[in-house]
Protein backbone atom coordinates (compact mmCIF):
# COMPACT_ATOMS: atom_id res chain seq x y z
CA UNK A 1 0.00 0.00 0.00
CA UNK A 2 2.78 2.35 0.45
CA UNK A 3 4.63 2.11 -2.56
CA UNK A 4 1.23 2.32 -4.36
CA UNK A 5 0.99 5.85 -2.34
CA UNK A 6 4.23 6.91 -3.91
CA UNK A 7 3.64 5.89 -7.23
CA UNK A 8 0.39 7.98 -7.55
CA UNK A 9 1.23 10.97 -5.26
CA UNK A 10 4.72 11.30 -8.03
CA UNK A 11 2.75 11.02 -10.94
CA UNK A 12 0.19 13.43 -9.45
CA UNK A 13 2.63 15.72 -8.48
CA UNK A 14 4.13 15.64 -12.33
CA UNK A 15 1.58 16.50 -14.07
CA UNK A 16 0.39 19.20 -11.73
CA UNK A 17 1.48 22.97 -13.62
CA UNK A 18 4.40 23.82 -11.05
CA UNK A 19 5.69 27.24 -11.08
CA UNK A 20 8.65 29.09 -9.59
CA UNK A 21 8.49 32.60 -9.45
CA UNK A 22 11.77 33.86 -10.78
CA UNK A 23 14.32 32.66 -12.90
CA UNK A 24 16.61 30.53 -10.11
CA UNK A 25 14.40 29.16 -7.42
CA UNK A 26 13.36 30.90 -4.14
CA UNK A 27 13.83 27.76 -1.93
CA UNK A 28 12.98 23.98 -2.16
CA UNK A 29 11.49 22.17 1.26
CA UNK A 30 10.53 25.00 4.10
CA UNK A 31 13.65 24.00 6.17
CA UNK A 32 15.95 24.73 3.44
CA UNK A 33 13.85 28.18 2.50
CA UNK A 34 14.04 29.55 6.09
CA UNK A 35 17.72 29.48 6.47
CA UNK A 36 17.78 31.28 3.35
CA UNK A 37 18.76 28.09 0.85
CA UNK A 38 22.57 28.33 3.11
CA UNK A 39 22.54 24.78 3.34
CA UNK A 40 25.29 23.20 1.35
CA UNK A 41 27.04 21.77 4.33
CA UNK A 42 23.86 20.60 6.70
CA UNK A 43 21.43 19.43 3.46
CA UNK A 44 20.05 16.75 6.07
CA UNK A 45 16.61 15.95 4.51
CA UNK A 46 15.29 14.27 1.31
CA UNK A 47 16.06 18.00 -0.72
CA UNK A 48 19.33 16.97 -0.22
CA UNK A 49 18.76 15.43 -3.65
CA UNK A 50 19.22 19.57 -4.72
CA UNK A 51 21.41 21.16 -2.48
CA UNK A 52 23.40 18.11 -1.74
CA UNK A 53 23.56 15.03 -2.17
CA UNK A 54 26.01 14.05 0.10
CA UNK A 55 23.68 15.33 2.78
CA UNK A 56 22.10 12.16 2.76
CA UNK A 57 24.50 10.32 4.29
CA UNK A 58 23.29 11.85 7.45
CA UNK A 59 19.89 11.53 8.01
CA UNK A 60 20.13 8.28 10.04
CA UNK A 61 16.39 6.52 9.61
CA UNK A 62 14.36 7.01 6.20
CA UNK A 63 12.38 10.34 6.13
CA UNK A 64 9.95 11.51 3.65
CA UNK A 65 8.77 15.03 3.72
CA UNK A 66 6.28 16.62 1.01
CA UNK A 67 4.72 20.12 1.31
CA UNK A 68 4.23 23.10 -0.76
CA UNK A 69 5.73 26.98 -0.99
CA UNK A 70 3.29 30.22 -2.35
CA UNK A 71 4.71 33.02 -3.83
CA UNK A 72 2.95 36.12 -4.63
CA UNK A 73 5.04 38.66 -6.61
CA UNK A 74 3.90 42.52 -7.04
CA UNK A 75 5.55 44.56 -9.51
CA UNK A 76 5.14 48.09 -10.10
CA UNK A 77 6.07 50.06 -13.90
CA UNK A 78 6.45 53.56 -13.68
CA UNK A 79 6.18 56.03 -16.41
CA UNK A 80 6.61 53.63 -19.09
CA UNK A 81 7.16 55.42 -22.43
CA UNK A 82 8.67 54.89 -25.95
CA UNK A 83 10.42 58.29 -27.54
CA UNK A 84 11.48 59.10 -30.93
CA UNK A 85 14.58 61.10 -31.13
CA UNK A 86 14.73 61.06 -34.70
CA UNK A 87 10.81 62.50 -34.93
CA UNK A 88 11.15 64.90 -31.98
CA UNK A 89 14.16 66.24 -34.27
CA UNK A 90 11.99 66.77 -37.03
CA UNK A 91 9.20 67.86 -35.21
CA UNK A 92 6.59 64.78 -36.80
CA UNK A 93 3.52 64.02 -34.25
CA UNK A 94 4.40 60.51 -32.56
CA UNK A 95 1.71 57.78 -31.66
CA UNK A 96 -0.21 58.65 -28.49
CA UNK A 97 -0.49 55.05 -27.28
CA UNK A 98 2.95 54.81 -26.58
CA UNK A 99 4.20 58.18 -26.17
CA UNK A 100 2.59 59.34 -23.05
CA UNK A 101 3.96 57.80 -19.54
CA UNK A 102 2.21 54.54 -18.13
CA UNK A 103 2.27 53.27 -15.06
CA UNK A 104 1.07 49.62 -14.34
CA UNK A 105 1.49 46.07 -12.52
CA UNK A 106 1.48 43.07 -12.80
CA UNK A 107 -1.67 40.62 -12.92
CA UNK A 108 0.26 37.43 -12.08
CA UNK A 109 -1.28 34.98 -9.71
CA UNK A 110 0.21 33.38 -6.63
CA UNK A 111 2.46 30.68 -7.52
CA UNK A 112 2.78 27.13 -6.24
CA UNK A 113 5.69 25.12 -5.80
CA UNK A 114 4.81 21.51 -4.47
CA UNK A 115 7.80 19.78 -3.25
CA UNK A 116 8.09 15.53 -2.23
CA UNK A 117 11.14 13.63 -1.26
CA UNK A 118 12.22 10.13 0.72
CA UNK A 119 15.42 9.03 2.13
CA UNK A 120 16.50 5.95 3.42
CA UNK A 121 19.93 4.12 4.32
CA UNK A 122 21.09 0.97 2.38
CA UNK A 123 23.77 -0.22 4.64
CA UNK A 124 25.94 1.97 7.02
CA UNK A 125 27.60 3.59 3.93
CA UNK A 126 25.39 4.20 1.64
CA UNK A 127 22.29 6.18 1.54
CA UNK A 128 19.71 6.63 -1.22
CA UNK A 129 16.43 8.62 -1.85
CA UNK A 130 14.31 10.71 -4.34
CA UNK A 131 12.87 14.00 -4.70
CA UNK A 132 10.10 16.18 -7.32
CA UNK A 133 10.60 19.84 -7.41
CA UNK A 134 11.04 22.47 -9.47
CA UNK A 135 14.71 23.58 -9.67
CA UNK A 136 13.62 26.82 -11.20
CA UNK A 137 11.06 28.93 -13.37
CA UNK A 138 9.94 32.55 -14.21
CA UNK A 139 6.06 32.68 -14.87
CA UNK A 140 4.59 36.93 -15.37
CA UNK A 141 1.20 38.05 -16.43
CA UNK A 142 0.53 41.25 -17.05
CA UNK A 143 -2.57 43.11 -18.73
CA UNK A 144 -2.96 42.86 -21.93
CA UNK A 145 -5.01 45.92 -23.25
CA UNK A 146 -2.00 48.48 -24.76
CA UNK A 147 -4.14 51.13 -23.86
CA UNK A 148 -3.11 50.24 -20.11
CA UNK A 149 0.42 48.47 -20.62
CA UNK A 150 1.81 49.66 -23.89
CA UNK A 151 4.80 46.88 -22.70
CA UNK A 152 1.77 44.09 -24.15
CA UNK A 153 3.62 44.92 -27.46
CA UNK A 154 6.60 43.27 -26.32
CA UNK A 155 5.38 40.68 -23.97
CA UNK A 156 2.13 40.49 -21.55
CA UNK A 157 2.62 36.74 -20.34
CA UNK A 158 5.56 34.80 -20.06
CA UNK A 159 6.35 31.85 -18.63
CA UNK A 160 9.89 29.45 -18.49
CA UNK A 161 9.37 25.99 -15.69
CA UNK A 162 11.44 23.10 -15.53
CA UNK A 163 10.05 20.15 -13.07
CA UNK A 164 12.24 16.86 -12.19
CA UNK A 165 12.23 13.77 -10.65
CA UNK A 166 15.82 13.35 -9.15
CA UNK A 167 16.91 9.82 -7.78
CA UNK A 168 20.55 9.68 -5.72
CA UNK A 169 22.97 8.00 -3.78
CA UNK A 170 25.04 9.23 -1.28
CA UNK A 171 28.27 6.90 -0.02
CA UNK A 172 29.71 7.62 3.36
CA UNK A 173 33.69 7.44 2.79
CA UNK A 174 34.45 7.61 6.55
CA UNK A 175 33.36 9.50 9.86
CA UNK A 176 34.39 12.88 7.95
CA UNK A 177 33.65 12.58 4.59
CA UNK A 178 30.67 11.54 2.14
CA UNK A 179 29.96 11.90 -1.73
CA UNK A 180 26.57 11.80 -3.29
CA UNK A 181 25.47 12.35 -6.51
CA UNK A 182 21.73 12.67 -8.04
CA UNK A 183 20.24 12.58 -11.11
CA UNK A 184 17.50 15.35 -12.56
CA UNK A 185 14.96 14.07 -15.05
CA UNK A 186 13.15 16.41 -15.92
CA UNK A 187 10.10 17.75 -18.39
CA UNK A 188 9.96 21.98 -18.70
CA UNK A 189 7.47 24.23 -20.77
CA UNK A 190 7.95 27.48 -22.23
CA UNK A 191 5.69 30.02 -23.87
CA UNK A 192 4.82 33.58 -24.14
CA UNK A 193 1.98 36.00 -25.28
CA UNK A 194 1.98 39.34 -26.98
CA UNK A 195 0.82 41.81 -29.70
CA UNK A 196 2.40 43.24 -32.28
CA UNK A 197 3.08 47.09 -32.63
CA UNK A 198 2.32 48.51 -36.43
CA UNK A 199 2.93 51.90 -36.02
CA UNK A 200 0.01 54.13 -37.08
CA UNK A 201 2.56 56.79 -38.52
CA UNK A 202 4.59 53.89 -40.59
CA UNK A 203 3.02 55.17 -43.51
CA UNK A 204 2.61 59.49 -42.12
CA UNK A 205 6.36 59.53 -42.88
CA UNK A 206 7.24 60.42 -46.26
CA UNK A 207 11.05 60.00 -45.78
CA UNK A 208 10.46 56.22 -45.02
CA UNK A 209 7.74 56.30 -48.20
CA UNK A 210 10.87 57.64 -49.89
CA UNK A 211 13.82 55.02 -48.71
CA UNK A 212 11.41 52.14 -49.40
CA UNK A 213 11.02 53.00 -52.94
CA UNK A 214 14.62 53.78 -53.44
CA UNK A 215 15.16 49.94 -51.80
CA UNK A 216 12.91 48.33 -54.67
CA UNK A 217 13.87 50.06 -57.09
CA UNK A 218 17.72 49.10 -56.46
CA UNK A 219 16.22 45.67 -55.88
CA UNK A 220 15.04 45.86 -59.44
CA UNK A 221 18.10 47.38 -61.23
CA UNK A 222 20.31 44.48 -59.65
CA UNK A 223 17.64 42.04 -61.94
CA UNK A 224 18.47 43.94 -64.79
CA UNK A 225 22.23 44.75 -64.36
CA UNK A 226 23.09 42.15 -62.48
CA UNK A 227 27.00 42.51 -60.90
CA UNK A 228 27.74 44.35 -64.42
CA UNK A 229 29.91 48.13 -63.73
CA UNK A 230 28.30 51.43 -64.79
CA UNK A 231 25.24 53.49 -63.39
CA UNK A 232 21.82 52.05 -62.18
CA UNK A 233 19.36 51.31 -65.44
CA UNK A 234 16.30 51.77 -63.53
CA UNK A 235 15.68 54.97 -61.36
CA UNK A 236 12.65 55.55 -61.59
CA UNK A 237 8.81 53.61 -61.76
CA UNK A 238 8.20 53.86 -65.15
CA UNK A 239 11.62 52.34 -66.10
CA UNK A 240 11.04 49.92 -63.30
CA UNK A 241 7.63 48.72 -64.84
CA UNK A 242 9.24 48.12 -68.01
CA UNK A 243 11.80 46.13 -67.17
CA UNK A 244 9.49 44.13 -65.25
CA UNK A 245 7.08 43.70 -67.68
CA UNK A 246 9.48 42.63 -70.18
CA UNK A 247 10.53 39.53 -68.77
CA UNK A 248 6.98 38.75 -67.11
CA UNK A 249 6.99 34.87 -68.05
CA UNK A 250 9.82 34.38 -65.62
CA UNK A 251 9.31 36.46 -62.86
CA UNK A 252 7.87 35.16 -59.45
CA UNK A 253 4.32 36.05 -57.91
CA UNK A 254 5.71 38.44 -55.81
CA UNK A 255 8.25 40.09 -58.53
CA UNK A 256 4.73 40.37 -60.64
CA UNK A 257 3.10 42.12 -58.16
CA UNK A 258 6.15 44.50 -57.67
CA UNK A 259 5.88 45.09 -61.40
CA UNK A 260 2.07 45.84 -61.22
CA UNK A 261 2.73 48.41 -58.68
CA UNK A 262 5.36 49.74 -60.34
CA UNK A 263 3.55 50.14 -63.22
CA UNK A 264 0.20 51.86 -61.12
CA UNK A 265 2.78 54.49 -59.63
CA UNK A 266 3.63 54.81 -63.35
CA UNK A 267 -0.10 55.49 -64.10
CA UNK A 268 -0.59 57.63 -61.23
CA UNK A 269 2.44 60.01 -62.62
CA UNK A 270 4.52 59.08 -59.81
CA UNK A 271 8.04 58.50 -60.76
CA UNK A 272 10.52 59.52 -58.07
CA UNK A 273 10.77 58.00 -54.86
CA UNK A 274 10.20 61.47 -53.31
CA UNK A 275 6.57 61.35 -54.83
CA UNK A 276 6.11 57.89 -54.27
CA UNK A 277 7.35 58.66 -50.43
CA UNK A 278 4.86 61.84 -50.60
CA UNK A 279 2.16 59.89 -51.88
CA UNK A 280 2.50 57.12 -49.24
CA UNK A 281 2.46 59.66 -46.72
CA UNK A 282 -0.96 61.31 -48.13
CA UNK A 283 -2.71 57.84 -47.93
CA UNK A 284 -1.48 56.31 -44.67
CA UNK A 285 -1.13 59.43 -42.70
CA UNK A 286 -2.09 58.55 -38.78
CA UNK A 287 -3.29 54.97 -40.09
CA UNK A 288 -1.77 51.59 -38.16
CA UNK A 289 -0.82 49.23 -40.05
CA UNK A 290 -3.33 46.18 -41.12
CA UNK A 291 -1.84 43.65 -38.83
CA UNK A 292 -1.85 46.19 -36.05
CA UNK A 293 -2.76 44.44 -32.62
CA UNK A 294 -2.34 40.74 -33.83
CA UNK A 295 -1.95 38.79 -31.07
CA UNK A 296 0.78 35.94 -31.14
CA UNK A 297 1.18 32.98 -28.36
CA UNK A 298 4.35 30.92 -28.51
CA UNK A 299 3.72 27.31 -26.52
CA UNK A 300 6.59 25.10 -26.56
CA UNK A 301 7.43 21.76 -24.73
CA UNK A 302 10.65 19.89 -24.26
CA UNK A 303 9.19 16.19 -22.71
CA UNK A 304 12.75 15.01 -21.10
CA UNK A 305 15.79 16.62 -20.21
CA UNK A 306 18.08 15.59 -17.88
CA UNK A 307 21.10 16.97 -15.74
CA UNK A 308 22.65 16.17 -12.51
CA UNK A 309 24.28 17.35 -9.34
CA UNK A 310 27.31 16.17 -6.96
CA UNK A 311 28.40 16.72 -3.86
CA UNK A 312 30.91 16.40 -1.03
CA UNK A 313 30.58 17.07 2.87
CA UNK A 314 33.10 16.98 5.26
CA UNK A 315 33.06 17.21 8.64
CA UNK A 316 36.20 18.93 9.78
CA UNK A 317 35.86 19.27 13.20
CA UNK A 318 32.83 19.04 15.90
CA UNK A 319 32.08 22.66 14.99
CA UNK A 320 32.86 22.92 11.46
CA UNK A 321 31.53 20.97 8.59
CA UNK A 322 32.06 22.23 4.88
CA UNK A 323 30.07 21.48 1.78
CA UNK A 324 30.50 21.89 -1.92
CA UNK A 325 27.73 21.14 -4.84
CA UNK A 326 28.08 21.01 -8.53
CA UNK A 327 24.58 21.61 -10.50
CA UNK A 328 25.41 20.59 -14.36
CA UNK A 329 24.04 22.64 -17.35
CA UNK A 330 20.65 21.59 -18.22
CA UNK A 331 20.55 21.13 -22.30
CA UNK A 332 16.51 21.74 -23.76
CA UNK A 333 15.11 21.13 -26.81
CA UNK A 334 11.56 22.96 -26.77
CA UNK A 335 9.42 21.64 -29.71
CA UNK A 336 5.97 23.48 -30.03
CA UNK A 337 4.15 26.12 -32.29
CA UNK A 338 3.41 29.70 -32.99
CA UNK A 339 -0.40 30.77 -33.10
CA UNK A 340 -0.67 34.48 -34.46
CA UNK A 341 -4.67 35.63 -34.02
CA UNK A 342 -5.09 38.96 -36.69
CA UNK A 343 -7.30 41.24 -36.40
CA UNK A 344 -9.60 40.18 -38.93
CA UNK A 345 -10.06 37.17 -37.00
CA UNK A 346 -7.85 35.29 -39.51
CA UNK A 347 -5.55 32.17 -37.64
CA UNK A 348 -2.45 31.27 -38.71
CA UNK A 349 -0.28 28.63 -37.19
CA UNK A 350 3.15 27.05 -37.57
CA UNK A 351 6.00 24.72 -35.72
CA UNK A 352 8.29 26.65 -33.94
CA UNK A 353 11.74 25.42 -32.39
CA UNK A 354 14.02 26.33 -29.59
CA UNK A 355 17.47 25.19 -27.62
CA UNK A 356 18.19 26.57 -24.27
CA UNK A 357 20.54 25.89 -21.71
CA UNK A 358 20.40 26.53 -18.14
CA UNK A 359 23.69 27.15 -16.80
CA UNK A 360 26.29 25.07 -14.11
CA UNK A 361 26.37 26.02 -10.25
CA UNK A 362 28.79 25.64 -7.82
CA UNK A 363 27.30 25.90 -4.20
CA UNK A 364 29.86 25.98 -1.24
CA UNK A 365 29.56 26.50 2.16
CA UNK A 366 30.52 26.36 6.00
CA UNK A 367 28.29 25.24 8.59
CA UNK A 368 29.80 26.32 12.17
CA UNK A 369 28.13 25.04 15.63
CA UNK A 370 29.51 26.85 18.59
CA UNK A 371 26.41 25.04 20.79
CA UNK A 372 24.88 21.78 20.54
CA UNK A 373 21.44 24.32 20.07
CA UNK A 374 22.67 26.86 17.54
CA UNK A 375 23.94 26.35 14.23
CA UNK A 376 25.08 29.29 11.48
CA UNK A 377 25.82 28.96 7.68
CA UNK A 378 26.83 31.12 5.30
CA UNK A 379 27.07 29.80 1.55
CA UNK A 380 28.37 31.36 -1.96
CA UNK A 381 26.73 30.18 -5.23
CA UNK A 382 28.29 30.90 -8.85
CA UNK A 383 26.07 30.27 -11.31
CA UNK A 384 27.20 30.52 -15.32
CA UNK A 385 24.45 32.90 -16.26
CA UNK A 386 26.97 33.75 -19.77
CA UNK A 387 25.98 30.53 -21.71
CA UNK A 388 22.42 32.89 -22.29
CA UNK A 389 24.19 34.79 -24.98
CA UNK A 390 21.34 34.86 -27.26
CA UNK A 391 17.91 32.87 -27.32
CA UNK A 392 16.93 32.17 -31.02
CA UNK A 393 13.26 31.36 -31.89
CA UNK A 394 12.88 29.08 -35.26
CA UNK A 395 9.83 28.90 -37.02
CA UNK A 396 9.31 26.24 -39.81
CA UNK A 397 7.12 29.25 -42.25
CA UNK A 398 8.05 32.44 -42.32
CA UNK A 399 5.60 34.98 -40.20
CA UNK A 400 3.92 37.72 -42.67
CA UNK A 401 2.93 40.77 -41.76
CA UNK A 402 1.36 43.80 -43.85
CA UNK A 403 3.35 47.00 -42.63
CA UNK A 404 0.54 49.27 -44.72
CA UNK A 405 -3.13 49.10 -44.85
CA UNK A 406 -4.36 47.67 -47.89
CA UNK A 407 -0.47 47.22 -49.21
CA UNK A 408 0.43 43.17 -49.49
CA UNK A 409 3.73 43.64 -50.64
CA UNK A 410 5.39 45.61 -48.04
CA UNK A 411 5.24 43.04 -45.71
CA UNK A 412 7.98 42.43 -43.02
CA UNK A 413 8.51 38.00 -42.83
CA UNK A 414 10.60 36.35 -40.23
CA UNK A 415 11.77 32.43 -39.41
CA UNK A 416 14.30 33.63 -37.00
CA UNK A 417 13.90 35.41 -34.03
CA UNK A 418 17.09 36.35 -32.80
CA UNK A 419 16.71 38.16 -29.24
CA UNK A 420 20.27 38.87 -27.95
CA UNK A 421 20.35 38.09 -24.30
CA UNK A 422 24.06 38.89 -23.13
CA UNK A 423 23.61 37.25 -19.87
CA UNK A 424 26.49 37.78 -16.88
CA UNK A 425 27.77 35.16 -14.26
CA UNK A 426 26.87 35.91 -10.73
CA UNK A 427 27.36 35.42 -7.57
CA UNK A 428 24.82 34.79 -4.67
CA UNK A 429 25.48 35.62 -0.99
CA UNK A 430 23.24 33.13 1.52
CA UNK A 431 23.11 32.81 5.10
CA UNK A 432 21.14 31.04 7.58
CA UNK A 433 21.03 30.38 11.36
CA UNK A 434 18.65 27.67 13.34
CA UNK A 435 18.14 27.73 17.30
CA UNK A 436 17.01 24.64 19.13
CA UNK A 437 15.00 26.07 21.76
CA UNK A 438 12.98 23.37 22.83
CA UNK A 439 12.68 20.05 22.09
CA UNK A 440 9.74 20.31 20.18
CA UNK A 441 10.88 23.65 18.87
CA UNK A 442 13.46 25.11 16.16
CA UNK A 443 13.53 28.95 15.30
CA UNK A 444 15.17 29.55 11.94
CA UNK A 445 16.40 33.07 10.20
CA UNK A 446 17.77 33.37 6.69
CA UNK A 447 18.88 36.04 3.88
CA UNK A 448 20.23 35.75 0.57
CA UNK A 449 21.24 38.49 -1.84
CA UNK A 450 20.54 37.90 -5.79
CA UNK A 451 22.12 39.70 -8.38
CA UNK A 452 20.35 39.65 -11.69
CA UNK A 453 22.17 38.27 -14.43
CA UNK A 454 20.37 40.43 -17.41
CA UNK A 455 21.94 43.43 -17.93
CA UNK A 456 20.23 46.71 -19.24
CA UNK A 457 20.75 46.21 -23.06
CA UNK A 458 18.60 42.94 -23.42
CA UNK A 459 16.18 43.78 -20.55
CA UNK A 460 12.74 43.07 -21.73
CA UNK A 461 9.20 41.68 -19.88
CA UNK A 462 10.11 38.38 -21.20
CA UNK A 463 12.99 38.40 -18.58
CA UNK A 464 12.35 40.35 -16.11
CA UNK A 465 14.69 40.24 -13.35
CA UNK A 466 16.47 42.80 -11.07
CA UNK A 467 18.93 42.47 -7.77
CA UNK A 468 17.29 41.27 -5.07
CA UNK A 469 17.35 40.63 -1.38
CA UNK A 470 15.12 37.94 0.40
CA UNK A 471 14.40 37.71 3.93
CA UNK A 472 13.06 34.70 5.19
CA UNK A 473 12.51 33.21 8.82
CA UNK A 474 10.95 29.58 9.98
CA UNK A 475 9.33 27.16 12.72
CA UNK A 476 10.39 23.80 12.96
CA UNK A 477 7.49 21.78 15.26
CA UNK A 478 8.12 18.53 16.59
CA UNK A 479 4.72 16.00 17.32
CA UNK A 480 6.59 15.34 20.52
CA UNK A 481 4.77 18.51 21.46
CA UNK A 482 0.61 17.45 20.75
CA UNK A 483 -1.11 16.38 23.75
CA UNK A 484 -4.61 14.81 24.35
CA UNK A 485 -6.39 14.73 27.59
CA UNK A 486 -3.14 15.24 29.01
CA UNK A 487 -1.34 12.05 27.13
CA UNK A 488 1.14 12.60 24.51
CA UNK A 489 0.17 11.80 20.98
CA UNK A 490 3.30 9.47 20.42
CA UNK A 491 3.90 11.47 17.07
CA UNK A 492 7.87 12.05 17.88
CA UNK A 493 8.80 11.12 14.56
CA UNK A 494 6.62 13.75 12.95
CA UNK A 495 8.09 17.33 11.99
CA UNK A 496 6.38 19.89 10.55
CA UNK A 497 8.55 23.30 9.01
CA UNK A 498 7.12 26.50 8.59
CA UNK A 499 8.84 29.27 6.36
CA UNK A 500 7.52 33.20 5.10
CA UNK A 501 9.41 34.64 2.92
CA UNK A 502 9.71 38.68 1.82
CA UNK A 503 11.72 40.13 -0.72
CA UNK A 504 12.51 43.10 -2.30
CA UNK A 505 14.48 44.84 -5.59
CA UNK A 506 17.81 46.06 -4.49
CA UNK A 507 16.51 49.27 -5.93
CA UNK A 508 14.29 50.79 -9.03
CA UNK A 509 15.45 49.36 -12.05
CA UNK A 510 16.15 52.45 -14.61
CA UNK A 511 15.96 52.22 -18.27
CA UNK A 512 16.81 54.84 -20.69
CA UNK A 513 16.39 53.09 -24.16
CA UNK A 514 19.31 51.14 -24.01
CA UNK A 515 17.26 47.74 -23.90
CA UNK A 516 17.65 46.17 -27.61
CA UNK A 517 14.72 44.31 -27.23
CA UNK A 518 12.24 46.46 -25.98
CA UNK A 519 13.44 49.14 -28.83
CA UNK A 520 13.06 46.64 -31.18
CA UNK A 521 9.46 46.00 -30.82
CA UNK A 522 8.27 49.72 -31.75
CA UNK A 523 10.57 49.80 -34.10
CA UNK A 524 10.08 47.12 -37.08
CA UNK A 525 12.04 49.34 -39.45
CA UNK A 526 14.86 49.31 -37.83
CA UNK A 527 18.02 46.71 -38.69
CA UNK A 528 21.26 46.43 -37.38
CA UNK A 529 23.30 48.28 -39.36
CA UNK A 530 21.00 50.15 -41.46
CA UNK A 531 18.94 53.20 -41.02
CA UNK A 532 16.97 53.61 -38.72
CA UNK A 533 13.83 56.02 -39.58
CA UNK A 534 12.60 56.69 -36.13
CA UNK A 535 15.19 55.34 -32.99
CA UNK A 536 12.54 54.82 -30.90
CA UNK A 537 13.51 54.09 -27.58
CA UNK A 538 11.90 52.82 -24.34
CA UNK A 539 12.00 54.46 -21.08
CA UNK A 540 10.91 53.48 -17.21
CA UNK A 541 11.43 52.32 -14.25
CA UNK A 542 10.38 49.08 -12.00
CA UNK A 543 10.45 47.58 -8.67
CA UNK A 544 8.82 44.80 -7.17
CA UNK A 545 8.31 42.67 -4.30
CA UNK A 546 7.82 39.40 -3.48
CA UNK A 547 5.80 37.21 -0.49
CA UNK A 548 6.50 33.81 0.14
CA UNK A 549 4.88 30.90 2.38
CA UNK A 550 5.10 27.54 2.72
CA UNK A 551 5.49 24.24 4.69
CA UNK A 552 6.73 21.01 5.11
CA UNK A 553 5.50 17.86 5.97
CA UNK A 554 8.15 15.11 7.88
CA UNK A 555 8.16 12.04 8.93
CA UNK A 556 11.11 9.99 10.32
CA UNK A 557 10.15 6.00 9.81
Amino acid sequence: MKKQFFGVFIACLLYVPCHAGNIDTFGIGAKATALGGAVAAQADDPFALYYNPAGMSWVPDRKFSMGVQVLIPDLKIENFKVKSSVQEALGEPQDPLIKDPKSFSNDSNALFIPCLGYTMPINDKIHAGFAVYVPWGIELEWDSNPVNNPAAFNAYHSYLIREVFSPGISYRVNDKLSIGMALSLGKSHDGMEKLLYISSDMGHVARQGEGLTRDLLKAVNNMVKGDAPGPDLVTTASEAAAALNASWDSLNDQNRYLAELFTEFSNAGLETPKQIGQSFADTYDGVPGRDHGAKVEVEMFDHFNISYNFGLLYQHSDSIRLGLTYRSQTKEDYQGDMEVIYPDGTVWTTDAHMTYKHPDQIQGGIRYQPHDTFVIEMDMVWTQWSVMERQVLTLNEPLMVHILPGNRFIDSSKVTFDHPRHWIDTIQKRFGMEWNAKKWLTFRLGYFYDPSPVPDETMDFQWPDADKKIYSLGLGLNGSALYLNNRSLGLDKLNIDLTFQYGKSEYKRYLGGESINLNHDYDLTHKEGQQNYYDRHVETSASGTIWGFGFNVNYQF
